[in-house]
């Protein structure tokens, strides 16, 4: 049902929040710390793992529902992976040049760690759409 309607409003519902996410989080890492808004107080460590756990899970919905590009699951893992990683990378360094922000491998660990988390949780998404929608198709 959810799938369905994903689907059916693709820009809605999945491509404009990705995007909106990708925005909101690149001015977020990339902002002086002095700045940053304390809205929860938790590590900093798990905020980038929840961080690139969304951002992936978004981002692996907005290829899987891409009208232009049709991939394979596995090359959609691969993509996305390969992808959020190396934005992971890119922000970690960029960081070091921004007052009150360090890049830190650690971090980086945490947002691969946090993409291979958001990939799986789409991947079980995707699973069990797909085994709901069978088990509809074969109540008619």
């Amino acid at each position: 049902m959810i799938y369905d309607i994903l689907k059916k409003n693709s820009l809605l519902y999945v491509h404009i929040p990705f995007l909106f996410y990708f925005i909101i989080l690149t001015i977020l890492l990339l902002m002086p710390s002095t700045k940053l808004p304390e809205v929860i107080e938790i590590s900093d460590k798990i905020k980038h793992y929840i961080a690139f756990l969304v951002f992936s899970f978004l981002f692996s919905l907005s290829c899987h529902f891409s009208k232009r590009y049709k991939l394979q699951l596995k090359r959609l893992f691969i993509l996305v992976g390969l992808v959020a990683s190396f934005y992971g990378g890119i922000t970690e360094i960029i960081q070091i040049y921004v007052p009150g922000r360090s890049g830190d491998f650690y971090d980086l660990s945490l947002d691969i760690l946090g993409v291979i988390t958001g990939i799986y949780l789409f991947y079980s998404f995707i699973k069990v759409s797909k085994i709901k929608l069978e088990r509809v198709g074969t109540k008619k």
